[in-house]
């Protein structure tokens, strides 16, 4: 994942859904995406998608090179405080 990002100028992010937020889980996950995990809230699937989607958008109509501002994420985000 880490030769593909720096080939094609990308950053990945791993969302977790609940299932794989055990401690093993997670440090799998964060080795593979150099530790970008971000927890998923509890079934909020629609809501992810949907700003997926958007941000899809948002990404397609931008020209090489343009620096994007993706919508925010807090309807699908878990933020522990």
């Amino acid at each position: 994942m880490r030769a593909t990002e720096k080939e094609r100028g990308v950053t990945t992010f791993v969302i977790a859904a609940r299932e794989a937020r055990s401690d093993e889980s997670i440090n799998t996950l964060r080795q593979l995406s150099e530790d970008r995990v971000l927890p998923m809230k509890d079934a909020a699937y629609d809501s992810l998608l949907e700003w997926l989607a958007n941000s899809t958008v948002t990404a397609s109509n931008s020209g090489v090179g343009d620096q994007i501002q993706l919508a925010d994420p807090a309807a699908w985000l878990k933020v522990d405080l």
